[in-house]
Formats: structure tokens, sequence, C-alpha cells
């Protein structure tokens, strides 16, 4: 949930680009992006992204586009967050050769490398 809907306001385009960081992080790494707080206490946890000021850690292993597109993202400004067609030309994706499911896994596989087990 983007801090700005943790705090009653309304979502917007921008929170969903917030939900996307967000997303690609539990996908990186198989946990949510704050371990401390969801699931056990849901309320702590929205009170933190809400009114907090850190951000979800990136996973260290992941490509320093990768780690752009996810700064991208999850800035807790909404204003200052990327567009989704902003994110669609930013270099982690519009280099990739996603033309094809198979073109899909080939770039996963490069930018999620397997030495993630290795940090």
């Amino acid at each position: 949930m983007a801090p700005e809907v943790a705090r009653g306001e309304r979502p917007r385009p921008a929170s969903d680009v917030w939900s996307l960081g967000c997303t690609v992080i539990e996908m990186a790494t198989g946990a949510q992006p704050w371990p401390d707080y969801a699931p056990k206490d849901a309320e702590a946890a929205m009170f933190f992204v809400g009114y907090g000021d850190k951000l979800p850690e990136f996973p260290p292993w992941l490509s320093e586009l990768g780690r752009d597109f996810l700064d991208k993202c999850l800035r807790r400004n909404a204003t200052e967050r990327w567009t989704a067609e902003q994110l669609l030309r930013h270099p982690f994706l519009a280099e990739a050769d996603i033309e094809t499911p198979r073109g899909v896994l080939e770039w996963a596989n490069s930018e999620f490398r397997d030495d993630a087990d290795d940090c």
C-alpha cells in the first residue's frame, strides 16, 4: 500500500506505481518488502509505510538498472514517482527482449541472478 493510501488519501496512478515496486521486491526476494511488520501487524505496517521515512531494502544482488527502476517506483512523495509510461521506457525494461514468454524468462534470469543465494 502506497504511503498516501496508508494515510487515507485517495489512490491515484502513482499509488499503483508504488505497489509495482513492492511487487518487484517480493517477486525478486520471495519476501514482503517490510517483513518485520506484515502480516503480523497490519496496522503497524500501514502506519510505518504511511508516516515513516524508510524505503524497503532493495535486493543487494539486483542489477544497477533494477535498483534504479525500484528507486523510481518507490519515491515516498507520489508526485516524484515516475509514471507507468516513463517506467516502460526505463532501461531496466526498455532493453529487455520481452516479445515472447521465453524472452521474459531469459530477461528475468539475467536480472534476478541465481547467485542471490551467495549473499
